[in-house]
């Protein structure tokens, strides 16, 4: 009976905790999309009328805010092909089941926050393929004539979630091997 009770509440607690994750994630999306849909309707008709098609209005001497339709994966690659963004659609869905069960399915704490971002960031981007075809890219950083690929708020997440998990995952790696050491010694 004692038993029971222990499991029945890790069990909520388990379910508590997806939740909370589910919702950051939920956050993030909504945040990528709000900035995707500023882009598209306010940003956009400004930078045509002021600088041009495929040009930018320049914030500060790092950043300049830009309208790109990314019809390929990250940084515009492979996206002269018209089969792509159907591939990309299922592919970006398959990892998004997976990041959710593994999400699910995972009792460590910041390792979920890490599967809650890159899932958030997923989504983010996937919801633009399903609706647009392609992604909203908007964000240009810069040195001096250096431009990194635009990139949207979805992009920084999948990148920081990701980042998490090599992280959380080397740390994990590394102690285990100081661990197994420290028992030969």
């Amino acid at each position: 009976m004692f038993g029971d009770v222990i499991y029945k509440n890790y069990k909520q607690e388990k379910y508590i905790y997806f939740l909370i994750h589910c919702v950051f994630a939920l956050l993030i999306i909504v945040a990528d999309q709000v900035t995707k849909i500023i882009s598209n309707e306010i940003t956009k008709p400004i930078i045509l009328k002021t600088a041009g098609i495929h040009k930018s209005v320049q914030i500060n001497e790092f950043l300049n805010i830009t309208h790109v339709m990314n019809r390929g994966i990250s940084f515009g690659m492979f996206k002269d092909s018209s089969w792509n963004s159907m591939i990309f659609t299922i592919v970006t869905c398959i990892i998004s089941m997976i990041l959710f069960y593994l999400l699910y399915k995972n009792r460590n704490n910041r390792v979920a926050v890490a599967y809650s971002i890159t899932l958030a960031g997923a989504i983010g981007n996937l919801i633009d393929r399903i609706k647009l075809g392609a992604v909203i890219d908007f964000i240009d950083t810069h040195i001096g004539s250096y431009h990194w690929p635009s990139f949207n708020i979805a992009d920084v997440a999948i990148c920081i979630g990701i980042s998490l998990l090599l992280i959380l995952e080397s740390k994990q790696h590394y102690s285990n091997i100081f661990s197994n050491n420290k028992s030969l010694l």
